[in-house]
């Protein structure tokens, strides 16, 4: 259900909600990786106020890819995001934790 909501935010072109806190005694629930890369990209492509055009220029890729990466429900690779973040000023960073 989070992917989705990230996902549909995405596609209608608003503001990615930011993370609630947990309670005491509830279960932080994070969106799966994929997605979370994709909305991280979008919110900085965002932030960035470059078009997709000028954007597909500065990495020297058609347009249309640069439509692909930010398209929630299209498979891009991670380290394919992770290049574009690095362009955009953002570091990807991984922690793995416990399973509840």
């Amino acid at each position: 259900m989070l992917r989705e909501l990230v996902a549909a935010t995405m596609r209608e072109g608003e503001d990615l909600p930011g993370p609630s806190r947990a309670e005491r005694g509830q279960q932080v629930i994070a969106p799966p990786v994929p997605i979370a890369l994709k909305a991280a990209l979008y919110e900085a492509f965002r932030k960035s106020g470059m078009s997709q055009r000028r954007l597909a220029r500065e990495f020297d890729i058609a347009e249309s890819e640069v439509r692909r990466m930010l398209n929630p429900d299209h498979a891009t690779k991670a380290a394919t995001i992770d290049r574009a973040l690095l362009q955009l000023g953002k570091r990807v960073t991984v922690i793995v934790g416990e399973a509840a």
